[in-house]
């Protein structure tokens, strides 16, 4: 081999080797599937906010070893659904990049201002703010951390899952007494007092009518378990304050049961009306806590009357 081949050839060398640089350099790098939220652990986390796009908010914190509502007495959260969320959080992964870009923030809904929810989770040792935004996919999300351009897909976590709503986060219920239990209810309002009874026939009866009336059987036991079933929307406070209306309520149920044999009395208490959001402002005497239960509820207590639980009698048809 002269001289030139030699040159010819190491130049040949070099072009081979300039075009493998290039396809390894155009070639899409693998990503390493990892964890997106490195190091976190339930022992560390101590408190987690939830926002949504309807301007919902549940604060949730660790008060020792309980989760509880904040701003609200400690109320009680259901433990597991915590648990669950955090077991999502850490179960989503880099591995489904979507883009680097910045500018594609916006259309996948996962700009700082503008999402489907952002979680706010603080730790012993540091903080993570994750942003869940549009579903191109069923049971598929885009996500974002907030200190970083990237967007991943997962199915690691929902907006259900990861719901805003307080009620979500908590047991609703305010009063759950079986009807069959129940022995009187008293109700007093601006339209007076109705006083309901079960006889030892096993037959409701209202004080208040007079022996030409009959207790319309059925719209009373709408009433009943609207009384013996109670939600709430949200809980308040376990400090009784005097915005709420209830030392001079507009509705007062007193509800009287057995349970486990024992005679037992309730009383529940239906304060203001919240003018934010329309909810009324609410007291169980079996629990510490005041509580907003929604308008429908409160209102059908509030406006009860004499006259629509009287069995209106058919009119007997003249025969010609």
């Amino acid at each position: 081999m002269n001289k030139l081949q030699k040159i010819l050839a190491g130049v040949l060398c070099l072009q081979l080797l300039l075009v493998a640089l290039v396809i390894f350099m155009h070639q899409p790098k693998t990503l390493e599937d990892e964890p997106l939220l490195m190091n976190l652990t339930n022992e560390k986390v101590t408190s987690i906010q939830i926002s949504d796009n309807e301007n919902n908010n549940a604060i949730l914190e660790k008060v020792g070893e309980t989760w509880v509502l904040a701003n609200t007495g400690n109320y009680p959260v259901i433990a597991n659904n915590v648990t669950d969320l955090m077991d999502s959080l850490r179960n989503i992964r880099t591995g489904r990049l979507v883009t680097n870009t910045k500018a594609s923030h916006q259309r996948l809904e996962v700009e700082d201002d503008q999402f489907q929810r952002k979680i706010e989770v603080k730790m012993t040792d540091g903080s993570y703010t994750v942003l869940i935004g549009s579903s191109p996919a069923q049971s598929n999300v885009h996500v974002r951390l907030s200190n970083q351009d990237s967007v991943y897909l997962t199915n690691a976590i929902s907006t259900t899952k990861a719901s805003a709503q307080v009620s979500n986060w908590v047991d609703t219920t305010v009063i759950q007494i079986p009807s069959d239990s129940v022995k009187s209810i008293a109700v007093t309002s601006s339209n007076g007092l109705l006083q309901f009874e079960l006889g030892s026939d096993n037959q409701w009866t209202c004080l208040q009518l007079s022996a030409e009336e009959t207790l319309d059987i059925s719209k009373w036991t709408t009433y009943l378990t609207a009384f013996t079933n109670l939600r709430m929307v949200t809980p308040v406070s376990d400090l009784i304050d005097d915005n709420y209306g209830l030392s001079s309520p507009l509705a007062k149920v007193v509800i009287q049961y057995t349970e486990n044999n024992e005679s037992k009395t309730g009383e529940l208490l239906i304060g203001k009306q919240d003018e934010t959001d329309t909810n009324y402002y609410a007291k169980w005497s079996l629990s510490p806590y005041v509580v907003k239960i929604a308008s429908f509820n409160a209102e059908r207590m509030i406006n009860i009357t004499k006259s629509e639980l009287i069995s209106v009698s058919a009119t007997p048809t003249s025969t010609p």
